[in-house]
């Protein structure tokens, strides 16, 4: 496994003591270059189950991540603009009723 992924050490053991599959997320890269990957590593046994070796599957999530991040994002802002408005709606109706009367 490190010979593939050195950033990976350690999850060879893992599997090995767990005996099932072990899901996780690992990033590759750098910078704007950085690729984010759902990682899934499995042993493989022969009929008597001694082990084979593993299955290592990755699959790439970098833009559902960006997606995830840019929806945080646009939540945070409408936040914001809710706040403000409930902030000036109040200061307006104040001020609306104190010069009626």
């Amino acid at each position: 496994m490190t010979e593939v992924l050195p950033e990976c050490t350690g999850f060879s053991d893992q599997v090995g003591n767990l005996g099932t599959t072990l899901p996780a997320e690992i990033s590759l890269g750098a910078g704007d270059a950085v690729r984010y990957y759902a990682l899934h590593l499995s042993p493989l046994k022969d009929r008597r189950s001694l082990d084979l070796g593993y299955l290592l599957l990755l699959h790439d999530v970098t833009e559902q991540r960006r997606a995830h991040a840019q929806l945080l994002e646009q939540q945070r802002v409408v936040a914001t603009l809710e706040e403000r408005n409930d902030w000036r709606g109040s200061c307006t109706t104040a001020w609306v009723r104190r010069s009626v009367t």
